[in-house]
């Protein structure tokens, strides 16, 4: 999911699913690889301790999001029209409210953090690539020509969609005048709108209802914890029974021998 494209002006790279992707890891064993650590799991970690529940109302994400913050996002910020259109769709589908475990959630939260939160591919191949992948292979790495040809690509991207020539465009970039907030924001709408998919995929759920789904399995789950102590609790009974049967059949037993002993004869 690194490789981005449906980007305005040619193919991206997602930083952070690069970052974060398994080809990005290092696989030192075949029971471990060790990994970036993953910023979107601390932000979903804060999420889960404050809504303690599998799923949450849009406003209520949006009042708690809003309030988050990460190395790269400042906090008590207000979201896009399309942002916040895009978290009610995701309630529309599931009923009123939104699941957090579920891949429209975690594509919401890759526009809202996108240098934390990896954009989530709908896997089709559960086979991923790692490091081993390319182990031994002489085309590993670019060589210098290829570095340098995407690299003036790159940069012919950026002065065509600017219209500047390489001079302006570094007195721009040094000014901060390269994009003007209003032209940020209408290009993150545009990626948003461009991007998404509609897709769902959840991971703990798998009917249309999450809160009746819930309410269902609640409702077992207290059948059956009262199942299970009223048969605890009938065969503590049958146990106090059987004991007490055994008390008195031996207590009868001895008071029946020593009526005998009494009756004995002195021979």
């Amino acid at each position: 999911g690194a490789y981005d494209e449906s980007a305005a002006g040619g193919p991206r790279v997602r930083i952070a699913n690069y970052m974060l992707g398994p080809s990005n890891c290092i696989a030192s064993s075949t029971y471990y690889s060790i990994c970036c650590i993953s910023e979107c799991e601390s932000l979903l970690n804060q999420l889960e301790a404050k809504v303690r529940a599998p799923v949450a109302s849009p406003n209520h994400l949006l009042e708690l999001v809003g309030h988050m913050s990460s190395s790269t996002v400042d906090s008590h910020r207000e979201f896009s029209d399309v942002l916040v259109s895009k978290l009610q769709s995701i309630a529309d589908h599931h009923g009123g409210d939104v699941p957090l475990h579920g891949r429209l959630f975690s594509q919401w939260m890759h526009y809202a953090f996108p240098n934390e939160c990896p954009y989530p591919q709908v896997v089709e191949d559960v086979a991923a690539l790692d490091p081993r992948t390319w182990t031994g292979s002489k085309a590993a790495a670019a060589s210098q020509d290829e570095r340098a040809r995407i690299a003036a690509q790159g940069l012919d991207d950026v002065l065509g969609q600017n219209g500047s020539s390489v001079a302006s465009l570094a007195d721009n970039v040094a000014a901060g005048l390269l994009w003007s907030d209003d032209d940020q924001e209408a290009g993150k709408a545009t990626a948003v709108e461009l991007q998404w998919t509609e897709e769902e995929v959840l991971h703990a759920h798998d009917g249309s209802s999450l809160k009746s789904g819930t309410q269902r399995g609640s409702l077992t789950s207290s059948v059956m914890r009262l199942a299970f102590q009223g048969a605890l609790l009938f065969s503590l009974m049958r146990v106090l029974i059987n004991w007490q049967s055994s008390m008195g059949g031996s207590s009868s037993k001895n008071r029946k021998k020593a009526k005998c002993e009494d009756y004995e004869l002195p021979f």
